[in-house]
Formats: C-alpha cells, structure tokens, sequence
C-alpha cells in the first residue's frame, strides 16, 4: 500500500477535530476569558494537547484575535518575536514542560500584556489554571477509527480497546501502530481492514 492510501496517513490524521467529552469551543473561549492572562492545557502524552491548541489557534482567529502557535523542541529555544507580543494576540506555547523553571517566569513577564498565555503541560500546574484537560479513552480512538477508515465499523471495539491498553492510552502511538497494521502485507482491502501481524 502507497503512503498515502494509508487510512492513518499523516494527511489524514491532520484533517481530524478535537473531539470535546463534554465541552464546545464557546465553552473554552468563555472559561479562556474568565481565567486571565495565563491557563494551561493538560493531559498526558498523545492525548491531543497539540491538536487542541492548534484549533484553538483557529477558533481564537475567527473571533478576531491575533493567535500565535509556538511549538518547543528539545532542542529549541523558545524565541518569541515582538509581533505576538501585541494586547490582541493569544501566545500558544507547546511542550511547555521543557522550558525551565526561570524561562517560565520570564515567558509569564513578557506576554503579560498580551490577551493571555496558553501552554501545554502533561501535568496540571499549581499557578497556573486548567483550561482544559486532554483525556483519552477507547471509545475516543474507536470514534477516531471510524472516522479515517473508508469502511465504518470495519474493526471491533475489542480490537481498538487492545490497541488502546497496549499503548497505555497514547492516541498518537496508537494511530501509528494503526498506520503500521495498514503498511502491513497482511492489509486485508476487502474488509477495509488489516489482520494481526504475525
């Protein structure tokens, strides 16, 4: 199978949506506005902190705001230019938990003035407030599943749970593992759907 045929392909993937368990985006603006100039985005590794922070970016940009997205190697230094720095522009910082405890404070100091601070972090963080945080479930890469694959249902929930749980809950790592199945010479295309590897 070509790469791009692939049903997990990196171009498809990226065309998928936030998926909320119980919030809307009008929600996350409200609460947003409501915490101030700086909140978090929470949630283990490959639980969608980018994603979120990504169409937050947009749905920040639809309401007339400036948003800036800034994403943390770790190799990279975080070097924010003077234009994200305006009282109308949101700063999005991913992988926030690789800068350190000093570039922190200074981050905070100088987008004081900007309509807030918005980082990622795998854990919550005590002075900083919860915008939201990013939990995974089977049930969410089932529905994820479903909707990249051409043939709906084509899988047993059992079968998505497995890939879960071997994952610890990873989505990202378990849309690779996806990926991998479908690369795969075992890749069944009459049921849409690849068989175990052996």
């Amino acid at each position: 199978m070509r790469a791009r045929d692939n049903p997990f392909s990196t171009d498809r993937l990226e065309q998928l949506n936030y998926h909320f368990q119980s919030d809307s985006w009008d929600d996350v603006i409200s609460r947003l506005k409501s915490i101030g100039t700086c909140s978090a985005v929470v949630g283990q590794e490959g639980s969608g902190k980018t994603l979120f922070l990504e169409q937050l970016a947009l749905q920040l940009k639809q309401r007339g705001f400036d948003a800036k997205l800034f994403r943390i190697g770790k190799s990279e230094k975080l070097l924010i230019s003077d234009s994200a720095l305006q009282e109308n522009c949101y700063v999005l910082v991913d992988d926030a938990d690789l800068l350190g405890h000093c570039f922190m404070q200074l981050l905070r100091y100088r987008t004081r003035q900007t309509a807030g601070l918005i980082i990622s972090s795998h854990k919550a963080r005590r002075t900083i407030p919860t915008l939201i945080s990013c939990q995974t479930s089977a049930e969410l890469l089932y529905l994820l599943v479903n909707n990249l694959l051409e043939k709906h249902n084509a899988i047993r929930f059992s079968e998505i749970s497995n890939i879960y749980k071997r994952n610890c809950g990873n989505i990202r790592l378990a849309l690779l593992e996806l990926y991998a199945l479908c690369s795969s010479s075992n890749y069944d295309t009459s049921s849409g759907w690849p068989q175990p590897l052996v």
